[in-house]
């Protein structure tokens, strides 16, 4: 089964000053793909989703996989760590996410938690296509 989810800053009555004003860094930074106080909460929906629609279907994580390795080489990534340039995870904040690339799971979680905010770039467009089957 699925276990826990734990989301920064989410336990008190402003959780969501808290988590607007963590997302605004994390977005300024391209570290996450949007910087709406909603973003950790749309992300781990995210995951909901991935679940959902890839645990069963090697052809859609693999056409997932793919994209996502793609647009990590266009952004100059060829081993993601914590420790990367700022202007390499500025230029993942251009397509995606810093973060969004780390694997392919925390890839299809940004890019729905990008989707559901109402105003999705390329890649999360195509991402949610092909969880839906459109591609």
């Amino acid at each position: 089964g699925y276990g826990v989810v734990y989301m920064k800053n989410v336990n008190s009555k402003n959780s969501l000053a808290k988590m607007l004003k963590d997302a605004k860094i994390q977005y300024k930074s391209g570290f996450w793909s949007t910087g709406t106080a909603e973003h950790a909460v749309r992300h781990e929906l995210g995951h909901a989703i991935q679940h959902l629609y890839t645990d069963k279907d090697a052809v859609m994580r693999n056409k997932i996989s793919v994209l996502r390795k793609n647009v990590a080489s266009a952004c100059g990534i060829t081993n993601w760590s914590m420790s990367e340039s700022k202007d390499v995870m500025l230029k993942a904040g251009e397509m995606l996410s810093y973060y969004g690339l780390r694997n392919d799971g925390e890839f299809i979680a940004e890019c729905v938690a990008e989707y559901i905010g109402g105003a999705p770039r390329e890649t999360a467009r195509k991402v949610v296509n092909i969880l839906l089957g459109r591609d």
